[in-house]
């Protein structure tokens, strides 16, 4: 009965995730939609897109430690009904710092599930948990700007999009309340494995730790920067989010997976700043109406 219990507990984290990714980064489809009806300036929209960093990056560093003090349920429950509220203030209010104010709400709620969240899955399936929990986000953080850019074409609202991102969250947490919590995974190997495992971590964390910021300015670059300046030339812009998503994902899904088959590491972050900067020169080259 426990093994069937924590694989409905599982699930109900790997919703909490997924609906995490969309709530953070649908807004790259609808921010389309908020500047172009509602006369907000495009500095400002791109603000309200990247300020949910400032409220997700403590959030990351604090989760693990608040969900070792309170557990990662709680913690995580906590981050979906956040990230609900910031995505209703926005449902209602489309005015410049109440935007902002918004997204940060929206962020400081995901940081706290991304972070718990994963623990908790780590938690409940060891490694193989912490791996599928990441894949599951990335899937939030690409599917969210798809739908909201297909819903968006075909009616014209951002309050349906930040209706369907707050049911989302809500359902989650919903569920996340009735599965409850399951005993954690029981780590095999003795002292040694669990000193050799904190030692690994530490290095990896060591090497990947630099390149997040470059991997947080890439996503962004393509999905807002990039699909702004080729809006011009193309009949429907508020597309061009889900496609930067779709591709800029993908990639990124593609990578986790060859990377654990072929045990890339580091040299992965390393090919990834390289093609960014091949990517960076294209878009400096191709001036300032840059083409699909």
């Amino acid at each position: 009965m426990s093994s069937r219990q924590s694989a409905r507990v599982f699930l109900g984290v790997t919703l909490l995730l997924f609906t995490a990714g969309w709530a953070a980064n649908h807004f790259s489809s609808v921010l389309v939609l908020i500047r172009d009806q509602e006369g907000v300036s495009s500095v400002m929209v791109n603000a309200a897109f990247g300020i949910y960093a400032l409220g997700m990056l403590p959030c990351l560093l604090i989760g693990g430690m608040l969900a070792d003090r309170w557990g990662p349920r709680f913690v995580v429950l906590t981050g979906g009904i956040l990230s609900a509220l910031g995505n209703l203030m926005l449902l209602f209010l489309h005015e410049g710092l109440l935007i902002l104010l918004g997204r940060f709400i929206v962020g400081t709620g995901v940081g706290l599930v991304v972070s718990a969240g994963t623990a908790w899955a780590g938690r409940l399936r060891g490694g193989s948990g912490v791996t599928l929990a990441g894949i599951i986000l990335t899937l939030g953080f690409a599917i969210g700007p798809i739908v909201a850019s297909a819903v968006g074409v075909m009616t014209h609202s951002e309050e349906l999009l930040f209706a369907l991102s707050v049911s989302l969250s809500a359902l989650a947490v919903v569920v996340g309340l009735l599965l409850g919590d399951a005993p954690r995974v029981p780590i095999s190997g003795g002292t040694e494995t669990i000193k050799a495992q904190a030692r690994s971590l530490r290095k990896a964390l060591a090497v990947s730790l630099p390149m997040a910021i470059w991997v947080f300015s890439c996503i962004t670059t393509s999905i807002v920067i990039l699909a702004a300046r080729a809006a011009d030339n193309f009949n429907s812009p508020i597309l061009l989010p889900a496609i930067s998503s779709a591709l800029a994902f993908s990639a990124g899904l593609i990578a986790q997976y060859l990377g654990r088959k072929f045990a890339w590491g580091r040299q992965s972050g390393t090919a990834g700043a390289l093609f960014a900067t091949v990517g960076y020169g294209l878009a400096a080259f191709g001036g300032e109406t840059i083409s699909v």
